[in-house]
């Protein structure tokens, strides 16, 4: 995908080694309401005393699964059921990266309660196919939205066709109509299947971010968004227990 991509926090560079953090959807999406996607979380990541933002899906009554590099050393996670600020929400109890940011980067969220008013998606066991279209959802910042400011209450769906899949990585490369892709705030944000029953992997990289640069209108033309596989990561973020669930 090149060095343009980067992960998706806000407003903290990552860890690990991982480019500085960066952006949401650059357009071509379309605005959901909570209520029609009972299973999309926000994540809160409150770390070194500062505050930023992924997006998530509820994958069992009480796990989430989401980005790994949304998950940090020492961080709290306070997860929205829909946008942030929602009123059901529910302090994470722990935290688990699957896979890390260089082999899918996949995490998964355990809450001590299930949200009220949500259900979960199935969790695929197969990857997805190449020239098959998703859904991704996300609440990352759109053009003409500071990324400074968290002011993600907004959950976006945008409509993505699989190019390529990286199987040693567990990473695929998706493109959607006119290159517009993922930005901040839009890390973890699940791929579903065009039934919104199903989650074949999670936003994993997208748009840079460069200092004071917003989210693009007109993004480049080499733009690809990154989402990481679950299916191999079936087992656990769907509660099956089997010694396949670290795939």
């Amino acid at each position: 995908m090149g060095a343009a991509a980067t992960c998706l926090l806000v407003s903290v560079a990552c860890t690990g080694g991982i480019p500085e953090a960066p952006r949401a959807f650059t357009g071509g999406f379309t605005t959901v309401e909570a209520k029609n996607v009972p299973w999309f979380v926000t994540v809160a990541v409150r770390h070194s005393g500062q505050w930023n933002v992924c997006s998530g899906a509820l994958t069992t009554p009480r796990t989430v699964a989401t980005a790994a590099h949304c998950v940090l050393e020492g961080a709290e996670y306070w997860v929205y059921r829909g946008a942030l600020l929602a009123d059901d929400h529910v302090k994470a109890s722990s935290a688990q990266v699957l896979a890390p940011k260089a082999g899918g980067d996949v995490a998964m969220l355990t809450l001590p309660t299930a949200l009220p008013n949500s259900h979960f998606l199935e969790v695929s066991d197969a990857p997805p196919v190449v020239g098959g279209q998703y859904y991704l959802f996300g609440v990352g910042t759109v053009p003409g939205q500071a990324t400074e400011a968290p002011k993600n209450r907004t959950i976006h769906r945008l409509l993505v066709g699989v190019g390529q899949i990286d199987t040693t990585n567990r990473i695929a490369a998706v493109v959607a109509a006119k290159r517009h892709m993922g930005c901040v705030g839009d890390s973890g944000g699940p791929m579903v299947d065009k039934e919104l029953t199903t989650l074949y992997g999670v936003i994993s990289t997208g748009y840079p971010k460069g200092a004071g640069v917003s989210c693009p209108a007109i993004p480049p033309t080499d733009a690809l968004t990154k989402i990481g596989i679950v299916q191999p990561h079936f087992a656990v973020l769907s509660g099956t227990p089997t010694s396949a669930a670290t795939g």
